[in-house]
């Protein structure tokens, strides 16, 4: 962040010096006023410049790391679903439920359905 903040930082400084280069620098007759046009263009271009290149090197970053992070986890899962092993009395069942539901929440996901099957089985679906 640091780096986008100086890039756009340098941007800005480099076209205020070349607004000041244009509006202040004249017909210069003397080395001095020559020497102050060529120093004022100078850096300005240098301060775009490498402004330029701090925000493209801060994007590329950006990108990078962003992709590292969906190749290492296989992307951002937004649902996941849980079976519940055999469970034929509905007190167990929903003991089992609640027990499912409270850990997930602790990993952020939050359970939006679920189905209990003719196997007395449970499905349950969460959601990120």
């Amino acid at each position: 962040m640091n780096k986008l903040k100086t890039g756009i930082f340098l941007i800005i400084i480099g076209n205020v010096l070349y607004l000041s280069y244009i509006f202040f620098t004249g017909n210069e007759t003397s080395s001095f006023g020559e020497f102050t046009k060529g120093l004022l263009l100078g850096v300005s271009v240098g301060a775009n410049l490498v402004g330029i290149i701090l925000s493209i090197i801060y994007a590329a970053k950006e990108k990078n790391e962003k992709n590292k992070f969906l190749i290492r986890f296989g992307g951002v899962k937004m649902y996941k679903t849980v079976v519940i092993e055999y469970s034929p009395k509905a007190d167990d069942m929903a003991q089992k439920v609640e027990e499912k539901a409270n850990e997930m929440l602790q990993d952020g996901y939050e359970l939006i359905t679920m189905s209990i099957t003719g196997t007395a089985k449970a499905i349950l679906v969460f959601k990120n």
